[in-house]
């Protein structure tokens, strides 16, 4: 048994293996919780987008005939992409690896839709919808609201 443990302090140092410091690691540690916080809230804000397109918008009346026009199918993408970006994250945690994907991914939708209406209680989903329209090109292809009705 010796003899092994000699070999293996052997091998490493020959290799040039040094440990890693602590800070390293809460570094990471912390780094992956940011990174499911921020998708969290970003999840949110698309949700926030989504609904203000959907349902907020005064003048926009939807009938069967367009209702999948109307559906904001970009900001339900950005909303999965960020989910998947926040799982993904936290995985990575110290004990994230315990807790089965689907109810870590309905915790996370759960998480975003409570940020979504947080930030629909003061416009928010609003604000960035009217920003987008008037800064940018191509969002106004991608929306169909009432702002846009008269394009």
């Amino acid at each position: 048994m010796q003899d092994l443990s000699h070999n293996v302090v052997r091998e490493l140092e020959s290799r040039g293996a040094s440990p890693r410091p602590r800070w390293h690691f809460v570094f990471m540690r912390a780094l992956f919780w940011l990174l499911s916080a921020v998708s969290v809230v970003i999840g949110g804000m698309a949700f926030s987008v989504g609904w203000y397109v959907f349902f907020d918008n005064d003048g926009l009346h939807v009938s069967l005939s367009n209702i999948l026009q109307v559906v904001p199918y970009i900001w339900l993408v950005v909303l999965g992409v960020f989910i998947v970006c926040a799982y993904l994250g936290f995985r990575q945690t110290k004990k994230g690896y315990r807790y089965s994907a689907l109810l870590v991914v309905a915790w996370l939708m759960v998480a975003s839709i409570a940020v979504a209406f947080v930030l629909d209680a003061y416009d928010i989903g609003q604000g960035v919808h009217k920003y987008l329209l008037s800064h940018t090109d191509f969002y106004d292809d991608l929306i169909f609201s009432s702002e846009d009705e008269a394009d």
